[in-house]
């Protein structure tokens, strides 16, 4: 990617609108207000690939949900530091995503750092994050799926809406991204998406059986997209982390 003076402008202006996203956690919205929009509805690649020679196939994008938390924050870092234009989704850091706002601003990198708000329980949210990547960057290259949340309960006291809302995070974003993200795939026979399951997906959790049954559904999720995409050129695959020591 050449680094020219319109497509280093073009980075400013769509950096300036993303950061708009990052808000103090008490700040009202709807999924109409999550997308910046400029003089109506955005096309397709405004930001950054109508401002590039060759089109959209220079540019290496990824989206990943989770981003202010420790291991999406982590795999945001990997993809800015590889070069990728990297689409954070957050919802509660709302803090830690400006901390890292203002590590990347340290090290120049913050231009590749696009921080997007979203309740992942919200599917009008979901949409509207799949929305804003393919508006402003024409596609995505990378898929990651790191958002999690749990409740350290017996079953007996789990009630319907935390089981509900465990799994709206932990597996229905999952699936509601990919099918928004997938078309872009498809169409240009490329693309990688992967899904942070959890060992307790594969042996269960006492105390965490929602958590555990979410994310064995994340992992025959990722078994079934696999099959489904191969084809295109697509790869789908599934981490299971153990204990993770993290701040």
């Amino acid at each position: 990617l050449r680094r020219t003076k319109s497509v280093r402008a073009v980075r400013q202006k769509a950096s300036a609108m993303t950061k708009r996203n990052v808000r103090n956690d008490n700040t009202s919205r709807s999924p109409r207000t999550v997308i910046p929009r400029r003089g109506g509805t955005p096309r397709r690649g405004n930001l950054i690939t109508q401002k590039i020679k060759k089109g959209e196939t220079l540019l290496k994008v990824a989206l990943i949900t989770g981003a202010s938390g420790a291991i999406g924050r982590e795999t945001a870092l990997k993809f800015i530091n590889d070069g990728y234009f990297t689409v954070g989704q957050f919802n509660n850091g709302g803090d830690r995503i400006e901390a890292f706002v203002s590590a990347l601003k340290n090290e120049n990198k913050s231009d590749y750092f696009f921080p997007f708000r979203a309740d992942l329980k919200n599917a009008k949210d979901c949409a509207a994050l799949a929305e804003f990547t393919l508006e402003n960057f024409g596609h995505t290259d990378v898929f990651v799926s790191v958002a999690g949340t749990d409740v350290y309960k017996l079953c007996t006291e789990t009630t319907e809406k935390e089981w509900d809302d465990i799994f709206s995070v932990n597996t229905k974003s999952a699936f509601l991204l990919t099918k928004s993200l997938l078309p872009s795939m498809i169409e240009r026979k490329k693309g990688s998406l992967l899904y942070v399951s959890s060992i307790w997906g594969v042996s269960g959790a006492c105390m965490e059986t929602a958590y555990s049954a979410s994310k064995a559904a994340l992992i025959g999720f990722c078994k079934a997209i696999a099959k489904e995409v191969a084809p295109s050129g697509i790869t789908a695959n599934c981490v299971c982390p153990g204990v993770i020591d993290t701040p």
